[in-house]
């Protein structure tokens, strides 16, 4: 069930009049586009969700349908790990300060977080629960509960420490050396039921500190709910005379539970107990069973000895290498940086180093293989991405699902390895050991540009896929906020020309408004309630530029394509160039409805008008306003033009009247449907700073940089007045407010009686950068007040009239 939030409009009534401290209380309620500090992503496979961390502390959260939410946290700080508590509706974090944070997707909010007291330096969630797995600086392996109920983060009294290790192992304790790595091993039991009733297990057991804490409840468990024993996959309590006591095959394990005396024992003869793996960052990974409580399988930097000869050639000049094992203590530390299950079955694991170095561990406990001649196969096989001796570290390590279920092969992603200096990439090798990972050989490489510095990529399972046989598509997350998606049959593609560097079209979520490539100069929010027919004719941009994009969860909004949409909302652009684009900003994901480019054309057939060349269009937008009632755009520039489009409605014989202080002229032109430009007036020589449309829309208000306005009539096209400077000292016009009040004036009726009547006139406030306000009257321009606020270290900025 989605459970990303009903979305953004949840308005609540107050009394009329009234103000309380949530009016005071402005916040974000549509985000659009991805921020551009987002560093780290997180995907929920099941509700279809992705989620995006910055490094200022906030959460983009995507789904599908235009669905999008942004969360803050109350410390703009970076984020260590972000994971989804799978189709549970929560995400979980951790910020750089060590605080994990508990989010409610549905109410975009913290619902619990606790304050971890040493550096957390590892963090993953254990699949299908709301379990955590916590490793920190000191070697220390903790596990976290989430109780949605209650709304608490709990920390569980079952635990690793570093010494339980040391002993287990037998290894010198490896105090002092973080945890750089935790990750649940790939159950072998087949489907998602039978890893939901081991989970479960698991679930019941990590609630007890020791085995005899766990037996003992369970054994009183066992005695008071009789059939209810079913959630732990228990088939059978026995007692030591053979017979059954109770039978209820329930489970996909085959657990069985003997009475003696007044203990339990567990004997576990399934397929596959529940194991985690541990790496520590000198190099040491421990498979531990935590039902058995015991390390089973440790690899580390003493099973490292690099054979004399090469066993694979890699692509690009890189090598594969293959190491036997070795009892040599002495052999030099190497440090882990990434890690990832490469086999679904959890026997092969690809380890990243800060070398440059990825080894590929067997970590399989049935009984080594021999090689030809005889001799144990190795457990461990070196990948080197460059011969070179300066190697960037390994930071990101995935491996995708498209073949796993062969346990035999798969693709690789590695972000890292690469010489120091080299083009950034992402390389994606195609691996396969159908003869053993002794034999493993690479079969492709390709190494993907990046659009901008790396900052993170996820592997997602398309929809459709089926179990155990999903097919992975990826995204990749770039500076500064940049997200492209790679579906399936794009990888494919590349995989099909090995050896060469790709910079592939690659899906790329909508793009915020761009304020950079072009400049933006200025921009507008404007509301608007009308029915626009450009949006009928103007392809939209939508979350879902294709069939195959992933993120297809969340609560649905209203949006709807179909003819009579109403755009309620627009936002226009301004840019360097002389452009204006102007986009739907109703939804979350905005889309561009109209561009108008710097050259006097008809839209949207881009026409060139006949017979006129006008100066200084292309030069940069300097001020805009837009008028709902009538869809009328004025853009200013800095050239000093002013131009009129009217962007809706059709007209019979179209027109462009251009206007000067000296003349006037008129072309007609043959389009009459989409943006036209009605006019263009060039009256100064000087930058055009604001501009406003009067309230009853028939008349303009123009300032001028150089501290003169001017009043432009819509309906005949002509200029009022032009004012002299209004400021001594030549200060600019900055900021416009006009006003409109209400006069009583008297009247004789026809018996000679003397009556009031109301009417209304409109004036303008105008505001200059030496902080002088003038009141000139809209209709003759004369100056009705004059005010100089004498600020002399303190420019002026903006003028708004409060009340009506």
């Amino acid at each position: 069930m989605s459970m990303l939030a009903k979305l953004f409009h949840k308005p609540t009534e107050s009394p009329q009049g009234s103000v309380t401290s949530k009016d005071l209380d402005p916040r974000v309620a549509v985000h659009c586009g991805i921020p551009s500090t987002a560093s780290i992503l997180a995907f929920d496979p099941i509700q279809r969700l992705l989620a995006i961390g910055t490094l200022d502390g906030r959460i983009k959260v995507i789904g599908g349908d235009n669905i999008e939410g942004l969360l803050f946290s109350g410390k703009p700080v970076p984020f260590k790990y972000l994971k989804f508590l799978e189709n549970q509706g929560f995400l979980v974090s951790v910020s750089n300060e060590n605080e994990v944070q508990v989010w409610d997707l549905e109410h975009r909010c913290i619902v619990s977080n606790l304050q971890w007291e040493s550096n957390i330096t590892a963090f993953s969630v254990i699949y299908g629960t709301n379990y955590m797995y916590v490793g920190d600086e000191f070697g220390f392996l903790s596990i976290l509960k989430y109780d949605a109920e209650k709304g608490e983060l709990l920390q569980l009294p079952y635990h690793i420490p570093a010494n339980l290790i040391s002993e287990a192992t037998g290894i010198s304790s490896p105090n002092e050396q973080s945890v750089v790595g935790v990750l649940s091993q790939p159950c072998s039991l087949g489907n998602r039921q039978d890893r939901e009733y081991l989970n479960t297990f698991l679930i019941y057991f990590l609630s007890f500190a020791t085995m005899d804490n766990f037996l003992h409840s369970l054994k009183n468990k066992l005695i008071c709910d009789g059939q209810h024993s079913k959630p732990w996959g228990i088939s059978g309590v026995i007692n030591m005379d053979g017979c059954k006591q109770q039978q209820s095959r329930v489970g996909p394990t085959e657990n069985y539970i003997i009475a003696k005396s007044n203990q339990l024992v567990i004997m576990i003869l399934s397929k596959s107990s529940y194991r985690v793996l541990i790496a520590y960052e000198n190099g040491l990974i421990v498979l531990w069973d935590i039902t058995e409580d015991r390390a089973v399988l440790v690899r580390g930097n003493k099973d490292l000895q690099l054979k004399s000869d090469e066993v694979v050639d890699f692509p690009k000049n890189a090598s594969l290498e293959q190491f036997t094992d070795t009892l040599d203590h002495e052999q030099a530390e190497k440090e882990i940086s990434s890690l990832c299950w490469v086999s679904s079955d959890g026997s092969i694991l690809a380890v990243g180093y800060v070398d440059g170095d990825i080894l590929l561990w067997n970590m399989s406990t049935a009984a080594p293989r021999k090689d030809k001649q005889g001799q144990k196969a190795s457990n461990v096989i070196k990948l080197q991405l460059s011969s070179s001796d300066r190697r960037l570290p390994v930071i990101i390590l995935h491996c995708s699902e498209n073949i796993l279920h062969t346990h035999c092969g798969g693709q690789l992603f590695v972000y890292g390895g690469d010489e120091i200096g080299s083009e950034e990439v992402l390389t994606i090798l195609n691996l396969d050991w159908s003869s053993g990972i002794e034999s493993l050989k690479c079969v492709g490489r390709v190494d993907l540009t990046l659009n901008g510095s790396f900052a993170d990529m996820i592997l997602v399972p398309n929809a459709t896929a089926t179990e155990g046989y999903g097919i992975s598509s990826l995204f990749v997350l770039s500076n500064p906020g940049q997200l492209h998606f790679y579906d399936d049959s794009c990888l494919s593609s590349l995989m099909s020309q090995p050896e060469k560097k790709h910079s592939v079209p690659a899906v790329q979520y909508p793009e915020v408004i761009p304020t950079v490539e072009p400049y933006m100069t200025v921009g507008k929010l404007s509301l608007s309630e009308i029915v626009s027919e450009a949006q009928h004719r103007v392809a939209r941009t939508a979350t879902t530029p294709s069939s195959k994009w992933p993120l297809t969860g969340g609560v649905p909004s209203q949006l709807s394509f179909a003819e009579g949409d109403i755009i309620k909302r627009i936002y226009i652009a301004g840019y360097q160039d002389g452009s204006v684009c102007i986009w739907d900003a109703t939804f979350p994901v905005l889309s561009c409805i109209f561009v108008l480019g710097s050259e006097v054309k008809c839209k949207p057939c881009d026409a060139q008008i006949e017979g006129i060349e006008v100066a200084g269009t292309n030069a940069s937008v300097s001020a805009l306003d837009f008028l709902s009632s009538t869809s009328s755009l004025a853009i200013g520039n800095e050239y000093g033009l002013v131009r009129l489009y009217k962007l809706t409605g059709n007209s019979d014989k179209p027109s462009l009247h251009f206007v000067t202080e000296t003349k006037r002229e008129v072309h007609d032109f043959h389009c009459n449907s989409g943006a036209q430009c009605t006019a263009i007036f060039s009256i100064l020589n000087s930058p055009v700073h604001t501009l406003q449309y009067m309230n009853s829309g028939d008349r303009l208000a123009v300032g001028f940089e150089c501290g003169r306005v001017t009043m432009l009539d819509i309906r005949s096209l002509a200029v009022l007045f032009l004012t002299d400077c209004l400021s001594n000292s030549n200060s600019l016009a900055i900021s416009l407010a006009m006003p409109t009040f209400p006069i009583a004036c008297g009247n004789l009726d026809h018996s000679g009686n003397k009556t009031s009547i109301e009417s209304a006139v409109e004036v303008i406030f105008i505001l200059t950068r030496d902080a002088r306000i003038v009141v000139l009257d809209s209709t003759t321009g004369n100056m009705i007040s004059s005010l100089s606020m004498h600020s002399t270290e303190l420019s002026a900025i903006s003028i708004y009239i409060l009340g009506k």
